[in-house]
């Protein structure tokens, strides 16, 4: 019984140091856009989608690095420009002018920007169909958020996708057409 009772007390203290050791501080530093601390993280908000969270709801987000320290990511909310957070990797401490600085550097000049929006007016924009494409498949691009954040489509009209009537929104500028059944996406077309 002895034995049982070292054994359990030893696997308790090796189970409770394990978890005090994940419990220590986070691989990153998480700003909000005007250079404050990001309030309200929890040690186990280790990824991107899970910080997202605290931010939009879905997590529908996109990042991008910058040229100005590669140890910095920009976290957007999706279809748009607007940044949610800011991780430094390099845990080091910034300044609200030098996280403008990062934010300001995501423009036409910065590879991922030009990944996620095109290159110009009419360009590819594979990040913004690839995130659009994502949230159907996962269920979570409603009229609403794409509304919000692409705005006004060029033009509205009654469909069919899959042999099933749904509503159509063209975005000429992103080459899609995205369907929408009881105001949630069902399926895109590039064009």
């Amino acid at each position: 019984m002895k034995k049982i009772f070292t054994l359990l007390l030893l696997l308790f203290i090796v189970s409770n140091l394990f978890s005090q050791s994940k419990k220590s501080a986070p691989l990153f530093t998480c700003y909000l856009p005007n250079g404050l601390r990001c309030p309200n993280l929890k040690p186990s908000d280790n990824t991107i989608e899970k910080i997202s969270f605290h931010f939009e709801p879905k997590a529908r987000t996109w990042n991008a690095s910058t040229d100005l320290d590669e140890s910095i990511l920009i976290v957007f909310k999706s279809f748009t420009k607007e940044p949610l957070f800011i991780l430094a990797l390099n845990k080091k401490p910034y300044s609200s002018d030098r996280i403008k600085d990062f934010i300001n550097s995501i423009n036409e000049d910065n590879s991922q920007y030009n990944y996620y929006f095109g290159l110009h007016k009419y360009g590819h924009h594979w990040g913004v169909k690839a995130n659009i494409k994502t949230f159907i498949k996962e269920k979570k691009l409603d009229e609403e958020f794409l509304l919000s954040t692409l705005g006004k489509p060029a033009e509205i009209k009654e469909s069919l996708f899959d042999g099933n009537p749904a509503k159509c929104y063209l975005y000429l500028i992103e080459g899609v057409r995205v369907y929408f059944v009881d105001g949630l996406a069902i399926g895109m077309d590039e064009i």
